[in-house]
């Protein structure tokens, strides 16, 4: 199914910018984020997938994560929650409360967008608060 194929290339897109080789004095994950999100339009496809699957407990999760890893810079965070991602995981713990993968997952995509100052203030302004509640 679409949710099958969106899980398996979200893990796959949450492992390109890990820091895991210990021989480099200096991981690149900031450039393998920005390239994923602003040269492949990672981040369009990403919270479009999010938002066409918000009725699936089980991709989800996945999405959400996948998002919340690439917020690694600020202006990361601000085009995440431009784009509608944060809109996207409160809506999901709106529809899913019973689900402690969807709260976790999208409470944690919250918590990495929240990062940059201005994006707090319209997290806030937008209700992120009483939904994380």
């Amino acid at each position: 199914t679409l949710g099958v194929a969106v899980v398996a290339a979200s893990d796959v897109i949450r492992a390109i910018p890990l820091d895991d080789d210990v021989r480099v004095p200096f991981g690149k994950a900031h450039t393998a984020a920005r390239a994923t999100l602003v040269e492949h339009d990672g981040l369009g496809l990403l919270v479009g997938a999010l938002r066409t699957l918000l009725g699936q407990a089980d991709a989800v999760p996945s999405l959400a994560v996948t998002i919340s890893r690439l917020a690694v810079r600020s202006e990361f965070c601000q085009q995440i929650v431009d784009a509608g991602g944060a809109a996207a995981a409160m809506e999901a713990m709106g529809l899913h409360t019973t689900s402690t993968n969807v709260q976790q997952s999208c409470c944690s995509l919250v918590k990495a967008v929240a990062g940059n100052d201005n994006v707090k203030n319209q997290l806030a302004a937008c209700g992120a608060m009483e939904a994380v509640v």
